[in-house]
């Protein structure tokens, strides 16, 4: 009897495990690598590959809530998107601007598949050390007289993770509405009382995807954009986080280079617009009126300097993957240089297939990533994907220390800066938000921190690569078979 109790136990595991990779192949038919890497995981651990890919595979979950939230959503959003183009006035958006017919085709893109206009009147801040973006952000903290907004995926517990807390603290005391939104999962190691003193003090803190048993088919999409907005008037956005480490205290991390942006202007509209979207989401959309009055959050703007830009979001609610295809589009639009900064290097295949008819087009194409890591299984896949494009002439370099800068130059006419990674984790399941700028003056000057990084930089040649032994080469297989699930 237990022999059959037993046989008909595996008979049902090996059917259940059957239709369920027929399940995968339906749900991931657009991404076949992924699809592959769950059903080997299925293959080789049937009953932990099926618990892993409920808390980890599937985002059916989060699209069906927000289609059955749409209509909740849906008033607030066009509020939203009405006001931003109706503060936007003359040649603000930019579309049709004579100096940006160049990058017609781009402009076009992003506003047809993101709904992101161009703003033509910026001014844009380039922070490429933290002590100097946490001193800025602390002094416009301190400063502000109405409404002060951050998002973030990860606020430490620690000296400057406490200091900014507590400049948070006293501005709502003073009467200034502080609204702090972080995610729980960036956020796990760091106590919930560590963010008492803004909510004793009057000010609200809300967490997005909140970890818990109910919540357990959302473990695996984050909030990682890193928004900041204080008084409507001024927004920060870029890689850097919350934490000691950033500044370079972390030993094992140091040096810590990565790339923040402060802007003033009529983008900072769209990170308004954004935040506002991400805190009802956390919120189940309770309390909209309070984001009612235009005025309020999206006050007339007076700036002289024009960098013309887009903000753009993506995310794992949308079945577009808006800023992969942008930095997609950016590669196609290429002529003569691509400088590529980012921590984590693994994208999917129509990336690398991009990256290679770039490179074989011709283009001169460079990619930087750290040489230190904070994950050594994700940095021995990148080196395995950058391996594969040293074969057909793009050139990679280390940085000595853990870059952690998310940006791309193109031609030194148009760069991008922003919380997205070139990884599939940041193209399909995180929340991510990048700039994207169409300005020489401003390319030249991201080309020149990217030349800045390279005389610190050494090489990562093909010989190198080749030189693996057989160990390094059979466990970098392995993890690049389960390359999606990283």
């Amino acid at each position: 009897m237990e022999n059959i109790a037993g046989n008909f136990i595996m008979i049902f595991i090996l059917l259940a495990n059957f239709l369920f990779v027929l399940f995968i192949l339906c749900i991931e038919r657009k991404n076949p690598s992924l699809a592959l890497s769950w059903i080997l995981a299925l293959v080789f651990l049937p009953i932990i590959g099926f618990i892993l890919y409920l808390l980890f595979g599937t985002n059916i979950v989060i699209r069906k809530k927000k289609t059955l939230e749409m209509k909740r959503q849906q008033d607030l959003f066009y509020h939203l998107s009405t006001i931003t183009r109706i503060k936007l006035k003359g040649d603000s958006l930019a579309l049709q601007h004579k100096e940006l017919f160049t990058y017609q085709k781009l402009l076009n893109f992003n506003y047809n598949v993101g709904t992101c206009p161009c703003t033509f009147h910026n001014d844009v801040q380039i922070f490429i050390d933290a002590q100097e973006k946490y001193f800025q952000l602390l002094h416009d903290i301190k400063q502000a007289k109405e409404s002060i907004h951050l998002l973030y995926f990860i606020i430490r517990d620690d000296k400057i993770g406490r200091k900014i807390i507590a400049a948070l603290a006293k501005k709502a005391k003073e009467g200034v509405k502080v609204r702090l939104l972080y995610d729980h999962a960036g956020c796990i190691l760091t106590p919930s009382r560590t963010f008492a003193p803004i909510i004793d003090c009057g000010g609200e803190v809300k967490r997005f995807f909140p970890i818990s048993i109910s919540n357990y088919l959302r473990v695996n999409f984050r909030n990682h954009r890193k928004i900041a907005v204080i008084d409507s008037k001024i927004g920060y956005l870029g890689g850097m986080n919350i934490g000691d480490e950033y500044m370079g205290l972390s030993p094992e991390h140091s040096p810590w280079r990565d790339t923040h942006l402060r802007i003033q202007g009529e983008s900072v509209y769209f990170l308004q617009s954004r935040f506002i979207e991400d805190w009802l989401f956390a919120c189940n959309y309770r309390n909209v009126e309070q984001f009612s009055d235009s005025e309020k959050f999206f006050p007339p703007v007076n700036q002289e300097c024009i960098i013309p830009m887009q903000i753009v979001s993506s995310g794992p609610d949308t079945a577009e993957e808006e800023i992969k295809w942008n930095l997609m589009n950016l590669l196609n639009s290429a002529k003569s240089t691509v400088c590529i900064q980012t921590p984590y290097f693994v994208p999917d295949e129509s990336f690398i297939e991009a990256i290679k008819i770039t490179v074989l087009s011709g283009i001169k194409v460079m990619i930087m990533i750290p040489h230190k890591t904070d994950n050594m299984v994700v940095h021995k896949v990148s080196l395995s994907y950058l391996g594969e494009l040293l074969d057909y002439g793009v050139e990679v370099f280390l940085y000595p220390g853990f870059l952690h800068a998310k940006m791309m130059v193109i031609d030194e006419t148009v760069a991008t800066i922003g919380s997205a990674n070139m990884d599939m984790r940041s193209f399909s399941l995180n929340f991510e938000v990048n700039a994207f700028f169409y300005n020489e003056e401003f390319a030249k000057r991201c080309k020149r921190i990217f030349s800045d990084d390279m005389k610190e930089a050494r090489p990562f040649t093909l010989q190198e690569y080749n030189n693996r032994n057989w160990g390094e080469r059979m466990i970098e297989g392995v993890f690049r078979l389960l390359a999606p699930l990283l």
